[in-house]
């Protein structure tokens, strides 16, 4: 998906767009886009860009699918497993403090994973510096 935004803010690599709402933004609801409002997202980039610059966001839903099953499942595949593995050891209490556990080796195991394959920075980028309009004027 592809979305417009405006450079409002630059701080290094990291740029803060202001992104506008689409007509299909109505239907959906899911944001604050779905009232007419526009959102506001901090991205890193390389790119040399200038305040109020119009860009081009591309999302790479494949990627932020994928980041989001991660975040949750690996976790909580965690906690379960840490739970069960107490239970057979006998405690309930010993199930509690392993489930936790292998919760929190889950968080570091993707806090860790994610920077590795650098997936916040593959999720959304630049595509474009500046619009393009329908006429095929910049």
């Amino acid at each position: 998906m592809k979305e417009q935004g405006t450079v409002i803010g630059i701080s290094g690599a990291n740029v803060k767009l202001k992104l506008s709402s689409q007509p299909k933004c109505k239907s959906c609801g899911l944001c604050a886009a779905s009232g007419g409002g526009n959102r506001i997202l901090t991205i890193t980039t390389q790119r040399p860009l200038q305040l109020n610059q119009q860009v081009i966001l591309e999302v790479n839903h494949h990627l932020l699918t994928l980041s989001s099953l991660m975040l949750y499942g690996i976790p909580l595949a965690g906690f379960i497993s840490g739970a069960i593995l107490g239970y057979f050891l006998g405690k309930d209490i010993l199930a509690t403090i392993m489930a936790v556990l292998f919760a929190g080796i889950g968080f570091l195991l993707v806090r860790f994973t994610t920077r590795k394959m650098r997936l916040p920075d593959r999720i959304m980028k630049i595509t474009r510096d500046t619009v393009v309009s329908d006429r095929g004027d910049p």
